[in-house]
Order: structure tokens, then sequence, then C-alpha cells
């Protein structure tokens, strides 16, 4: 007699628990708690419509409120989890993506420190993993030509760091006029700014001794091309002059400090004959300074 008994709520309650998580899954196989469980959540409902009669609202109101509590207690706890697990994961998630997007091959530099990166970020429209990976596509093709570094330069120290060699280009290809011209004048702007640090320095084409004023000179150019601007120049000389760049034969090197002369002082002439400006009286112990006395007018 006591089996049938037992059958109802256990019937009863496997439809109360058919959504069950998997945390409840041990829970689920104890049938004397599902049935205290039941007879708990009996006397529940039973507040609940005796607390919507005394609030004067609907059972089936209240009854929503209440589902909606507990729904909202648990998707929050299963955010901040979610939240928390992201939070940890962060940090690994950034360096990660700064390694593969920045880090240079074979060494362990960065390309994000230099100044290549400080150009490309200025001019960069968009972000994300596209953005990493423009990043990484533009520093691998505008590696720094050869930048020859004195010894003697303040803050440099002597060694195999003190230039960047170039990566010598594999067999380019052909290209028109225009497009040696455009890459001509790339090149040379990317290393004169790489050379002296100075964002926008351009370079003097008709006159290249006065890059002395970014703390440079040129050196290496061809002695086949004349010093013009590369608009006047001949195909076959911009080609020249282009590969000169690339190979470096052709590069900026760095002044040292005492190198820079001071800005000359404008010459200034000193007369000594005008009397009116000789104050050496003053300083004449036994001088004294002359009184003009005016006569009084008669009245």
């Amino acid at each position: 007699m006591s089996q049938p008994a037992q059958s109802a709520p256990l019937a009863s309650t496997s439809k109360v628990f058919e959504y069950s998580s998997p945390d409840s899954d041990v829970a689920a196989t104890d049938a004397l708690f599902l049935e205290r469980l039941e007879t708990f959540m009996d006397r529940s409902l039973a507040d609940i419509k005796a607390f919507s009669e005394r609030e004067g609202r609907s059972y089936e109101e209240t009854r929503r409120c209440v589902s909606e509590w507990h729904a909202k207690d648990l998707f929050q706890s299963s955010l901040s989890r979610a939240t928390e697990h992201m939070s940890n994961n962060r940090h690994d998630y950034v360096r990660t993506v700064l390694m593969n997007a920045s880090q240079m091959q074979g060494t362990g530099d960065f390309w994000a420190g230099r100044f290549m990166a400080c150009e490309f970020w200025r001019a960069l429209r968009g972000g994300g993993d596209h953005g990493a990976k423009a990043f990484k596509q533009y520093c691998l093709k505008n590696q720094p030509l050869q930048v020859a570094v004195p010894t003697n330069h303040p803050g440099v120290e002597a060694g195999p760091s003190s230039s960047v060699q170039a990566t010598p280009s594999a067999g380019p290809k052909q290209l028109d006029a225009k497009s040696v011209k455009a890459e001509l004048y790339e090149t040379v702007r990317r290393a004169l700014k790489t050379a002296s640090g100075v964002r926008n320095a351009e370079m003097k084409w008709m006159n290249p001794e006065r890059l002395d004023v970014y703390g440079v000179r040129l050196v290496g150019w061809p002695p086949s091309v004349p010093a013009l601007n590369p608009s006047t120049l001949r195909v076959s000389q911009n080609r020249e002059l282009l590969e000169a760049f690339k190979t470096g034969i052709a590069k900026f090197e760095r002044l040292p400090a005492s190198i820079h002369p001071p800005a000359p002082l404008p010459d200034i002439e000193i007369d000594h004959t005008d009397e009116d400006e000789d104050f050496s009286w003053a300083f004449d112990a036994d001088a004294s300074p002359k009184v003009t006395t005016h006569a009084s007018p008669v009245v």
C-alpha cells in the first residue's frame, strides 16, 4: 500500500525537474529530498498567494515577479562568473596579441616602440584584429633603411646595434616612371625621418647641405645624378637614386652635437663719436653733472 503512495510525488517531481541544471543531477536521484522540496515549494506558493491577496494584486502577476527575481539571480551569477573568467584571461590575451603582432622575428625587439609605429597609428582608421595584422604587415614592408650613427654621438653606444641594416628586396618588379618617383619620395622621406627623429622632416633635394637643421647629413649620393627634385630627373636617374637608398649606398648620417654650429649673432656697430651717448662722466668721481640755469621771465 505504501508503494503506490510514493509514485505520485515522484512522477510530479520528475516534471518539476525536467529542465534541471547538471549540478542538480545528484539531488534528483534522492526521492525523499525531491518530495520534501516539493512540499516546501507548495508552501511557498501558498505564501505567494497570501502575499498577493494582501497587496491587492493577482496571484499570477505576483508569481511571475517571483520567477523573474529568481531568474535575475541565476543570470547575474552566471554573468559574474563569465566576467571573472574574461578578466583573468584578458592579460594573457592582450599579451598574446602584442607578441604575435609586434614582436620582430629572431630578435627580442618590438615594432610598437619604434618611430614607424607612431607613423602607422597616426594614420590608422580602424582597429581590432584587422588593425593588428595591418600593423605587422606595415612594419615588415617598411623596415627602416641603414642609418649610420657616429660613435661619438651623445647617448648612442658603439656596437652592433648602432645601425639598422636594410633588408634587400628580392627581385623587385619593373615599375613605371610614376611609381618609381612615388616610391623614391616615400623611401627618402622615411629614411630621413628615421635618421633625424623629426616627424615632419622634409628632404632638401636641391640643397642637401641644409639637412643639418635636422641633425643629419646625406652621404653616398650617386655622382651621376644631379641634386635636383625627382620630378625634374629622368626615370633612369630616379631608378639609380632609389636603388642607392634601398641598398644603403645613399643614406643619412646623424651629426655629432659638436658639429652643430651656434647661430651667429648679428653684427652690432657701436659708434663712440656721438657725445649724447657718452655716459662715462657718470663714473668719474670728480665730475659733476652740468647744471643749466634758465633766466626767470621778466614780468
